[in-house]
């Protein structure tokens, strides 16, 4: 897979392009029925154990969202996270295994869907004298279930049916597996779904976390920002981040009641203004009008949150110090960082770091001088890595086992090593 994905940066023609592509995904499928069927059968032996570790319950789901966003971006969904504020941020559990029943979840809702959007909601259903139970929704809004494919749909190798088995491939795995993660966790998972309408999956598991949760800072403390966003939950999501973090926040999902706030910002003025653009397919003028649009009536700090797959229609748009553009749904360091330095408000250091940041995004940079050690026996994955950082202008020293990497190191000054 790996050197399949560096192939598909050589030159091609279009034909070894599409062969290319068709490796890379017909390998990585073949993958996901393998790491399936491995764990079912370690839940089958009784050989897996439920961990406990504390561990940052926003940014697992962050990672989550932010690694499925692709996918989703690529069918023009809106992925959505949505915390509520009362969901403490520090929690103990099983975080190997939340994050597996999370991102099966949420995979599977981008897999079945494909217009609308997902939505991970996460609350808290009810509280302990030691802990919580957290209620974490995966809503989507495509193919649904009948009440009978719903009742079979945690059975092992089910599936709705043959023609969604051909259409989608996968194993009829994932839920069985979910399901059972669910219950060595003490939890809880159910379906509610109408065919044609879309499926809600409900996963309550019951974490521990202490009660004395950090205090939340409040680095925007004061600012007005005026959001946008037509997708009602992404509008939420944001506008919720925001409240977080202390600002002032005025939201609408009307694109025209967007423009007349910006025009009669004489009577309430902003400090910053947030626009999320559609996941769905628009062609660039319709962004560009709308950047137009709102830079006509108004110079305050702007804020661009796009699809991945929308970079590409805003080349005509200019990042300066007063215009950023950022990925949905938007990583919550990044997004604060990004605010920070386009309104001076917050820590001084995080507008430094940031300003670095995006002055070096477009065109990385690596240290030539490096000097790096690959210890590996696999040699597949010595030429996989050898290419990579040869790309990168790195000098590398390969070894095919651990005598032979210590020879290298007593000989050669290396700055990193790869085992």
């Amino acid at each position: 897979i790996g050197l399949s994905r560096l192939l598909e940066n050589t030159p091609q023609s279009e034909t070894q392009k599409e062969y290319t592509r068709t490796i890379v995904q017909a390998a990585s499928q073949l993958l996901l029925v393998i790491d399936d069927i491995l764990d079912f059968s370690r839940l089958d032996s009784e050989s897996m154990e439920i961990e406990h570790q504390s561990f940052d319950l926003y940014e697992n789901l962050e990672n989550i969202v932010s690694i499925q966003s692709t996918t989703a971006h690529e069918k023009h969904l809106e992925l959505v996270l949505l915390i509520h504020s009362d969901v403490p941020r520090n929690i103990t559990s099983d975080a190997k295994r939340f994050n597996q029943i999370l991102t099966n979840l949420v995979s599977n809702a981008i897999k079945f869907t494909e217009t609308g959007h997902v939505v991970v909601n996460v609350a808290v259903s009810e509280n302990h004298s030691d802990g919580i139970t957290l209620e974490i929704d995966v809503v989507d809004t495509g193919i649904g279930l009948s009440k009978s494919q719903a009742a079979n749909i945690f059975k092992p190798f089910a599936q709705a049916d043959v023609s969604t088995s051909r259409q989608y491939g996968g194993t009829g795995l994932g839920l069985s597996i979910t399901k059972r993660l669910v219950e060595m966790m003490d939890g809880t998972i159910q379906v509610r779904s109408t065919p044609s309408q879309g499926a809600t999956f409900t996963v309550t598991l019951p974490v521990s976390c202490s009660a004395d949760q950090a205090h939340q800072p409040h680095p925007l403390s004061g600012l007005k920002v005026l959001v946008f966003d037509a997708n009602p939950f992404t509008l939420r999501a944001i506008r919720n981040r925001f409240f977080t973090w202390g600002a002032s926040v005025f939201n609408t999902g009307d694109p025209d009641k967007l423009l007349q706030m910006i025009a009669s910002e004489t009577q309430q003025p902003y400090e910053l203004i947030v626009t999320g653009l559609p996941a769905a397919s628009v062609d660039r003028e319709a962004i560009n009008d709308m950047v137009r649009s709102i830079r006509n009536l108004s110079n305050d700090p702007l804020l661009l949150l796009v699809s991945c797959q929308s970079q590409d229609m805003l080349l005509d748009v200019n990042e300066d110090d007063f215009t950023a553009i950022i990925s949905k749904p938007p990583r919550s360091d990044r997004l604060l960082r990004t605010v920070t330095r386009l309104t001076g408000v917050g820590n001084a250091a995080d507008r430094v770091l940031d300003t670095e940041n995006h002055k070096s995004n477009s065109q990385l940079t690596y240290d030539t001088c490096l000097r790096i050690l690959v210890a590996e026996d696999n040699q597949f994955i010595r030429s996989l890595l050898d290419h990579i950082l040869n790309t990168m202008g790195i000098s590398v020293a390969m070894a095919s086992n651990g005598l032979a990497a210590c020879e290298l190191a007593e000989t050669t000054q290396f700055d990193l090593v790869l085992m």
